[in-house]
């Protein structure tokens, strides 16, 4: 079980920088039909095996491995928290030990590299801004979250009414931030800096005619931001549900959705990775847990099971139910993300300055 008694001091930190395994067993024989004389009788019918759908297990494991892991506070961690508990790893002879969820994927980069965890979740983004400029070595074992197809465009035509993207930028209600380019020389909060919410808020203020480089980009936990808008120690914060949906909930206003636009549609902009030293030295787990995440994306996606993946979402949040009720659940790929996938950001952070270098996407992904 995650704890929240320690996000105020992990997200501090972030500023400077079990399971219970129920296996289901299946009466696979019913007793035997009693003899029949009449020679006209007709054979009993044999009992119909249960489909096994995503995450149910038909066989349980011999053995159980451990990984340590650790998400980040948003509703993709969530997801997986719900369907670790649903078995979708235990199926694969997978136990998942969990630490604190971190405020930022910097934070849990950080982590990773060091050896406190064996595998973690970190946008595209971040990671390829580790693995240019910290050297970190990595390999992306399978998608976290991402935008399905026409997902991307829906978003940009939907107007900022509403939370409707897993991302967004809040300012305050009346205020004089009315677009993009307005961002110029204003103060604006992300999670972690030179991280996805940064990036593609630069992306944003270049397409509307603005200088990104004169947006003052400082790091706030997801959490204090709201608050901090509304008291004007900032102007504005980039979010990640529930985050967004939680600082409308408190009468802040949507900017837009950064995110929408720059990532490829269908894949993954999230992703679930480790070390490549761990990697090759636990080959057979690292294949177990690609499949195991990709039916926990199913199973997560799967409309009779949002609720307790809302559930989750308080937990390693802080937010209300309703405001966990009300958020927005991110589409869970289940295909292997590609080198297209990472290639794509990469071409753009270069072209942005955030990177100098070329990156060798297909070298970063564990097959």
């Amino acid at each position: 079980m995650l704890k929240t008694s320690t996000l105020t001091r992990i997200a501090a930190s972030a500023l400077v920088a079990s399971v219970a395994f129920a296996p289901t067993s299946f009466a696979a024989n019913k007793p035997a039909p009693k003899p029949v004389t009449k020679t006209t009788a007709k054979p009993a019918a044999k009992p119909v095996a249960k489909p096994a759908g995503p995450c149910v297990i038909v066989t349980p494991a011999p053995s159980f491995q451990t990984i340590k892991i650790a998400g980040t506070q948003i509703n993709t961690t969530a997801a997986v928290l719900a369907a670790d508990k649903a078995n979708c790893f235990a199926k694969y002879g997978i136990k998942l030990a969990w630490t604190d969820a971190f405020p930022a994927p910097g934070v849990a980069l950080t982590a990773l590299a060091g050896g406190s965890i064996e595998v973690t979740y970190a946008p595209t983004v971040p990671i390829i801004n580790f693995v240019v400029n910290a050297g970190l070595k990595a390999k992306i074992l399978a998608p976290g979250d991402g935008y399905a197809p026409g997902q991307q465009a829906k978003i940009l035509d939907g107007g900022t009414s509403k939370m409707i993207d897993d991302t967004a930028v809040l300012v305050k209600t009346g205020g004089a931030i009315k677009s993009w380019a307005d961002l110029e020389g204003k103060s604006v909060a992300v999670p972690a800096r030179k991280a996805q919410l940064e990036v593609t808020i630069a992306a944003k203020v270049r397409e509307d005619g603005g200088d990104p480089s004169k947006v003052k980009f400082l790091a706030l936990g997801m959490p204090e931001m709201a608050a901090a808008i509304k008291k004007g120690d900032i102007d504005a914060g980039g979010v990640v549900e529930p985050f967004g949906t939680a600082g409308v909930a408190d009468g802040l206003s949507l900017l837009g959705f950064p995110a929408a636009g720059f990532f490829n549609d269908g894949g993954a902009v999230g992703v679930w990775l480790a070390t490549d030293a761990w990697a090759s030295a636990h080959r057979d787990l690292a294949l177990a847990f690609q499949k195991a995440m990709s039916e926990s994306n199913a199973w997560a996606a799967a409309p009779a099971n949002l609720s307790k993946v809302r559930a989750e979402i308080p937990k390693i949040t802080g937010v209300t139910a309703a405001e966990a009720a009300a958020s927005n659940i991110p589409f869970l790929p289940t295909a292997a993300v590609t080198a297209s996938d990472v290639a794509s950001v990469a071409t753009k952070m270069n072209f942005l300055g955030y990177i100098s270098k070329k990156v060798d996407a297909a070298s970063l992904l564990f097959k």
